[in-house]
C-alpha cells in the first residue's frame, strides 16, 4: 500500500529526493536492499545542495549495504554520512 501510493507521487514529481528516500525505506523494511541502495542513490543525486538529504540518502545507503554484507562500502558511505552531517 505505502509503495503504491509513493509509486503515485513519483510519477507526479520523479525528481523528488524525499519520494527516492522514503521508498528506499519502503524496500528496505520488505528486505530488499539492493533496491533500497539503488533508491538512496538517485536521492544523493537529486539532492545536490541539500546535504541534510543527502545525509540522509546516504545513511539509507549505508544501511542497506550493511544488510548486504558489504561492510567495506557501508564504512565508506558512513563516512559520507559524517562528513554531510558535520559529525
Amino acid at each position: 500500500m505505502a509503495a503504491a501510493t509513493i509509486e503515485r507521487a513519483l510519477r507526479i514529481e520523479p525528481s523528488n529526493p524525499l519520494l527516492w528516500l522514503e521508498y528506499g525505506q519502503v524496500r528496505m523494511t520488505e528486505g530488499n536492499y539492493a533496491q533500497a541502495e539503488s533508491m538512496g542513490r538517485k536521492a544523493v543525486a537529486l539532492a545536490s545542495g541539500d546535504s541534510r538529504t543527502q545525509a540522509n540518502a546516504w545513511r539509507l545507503i549505508a544501511d542497506s549495504l550493511q544488510a548486504q554484507n558489504k561492510t567495506t562500502e557501508a564504512k565508506q558511505a558512513e563516512l559520507r554520512v559524517s562528513s554531510l552531517s558535520g559529525r
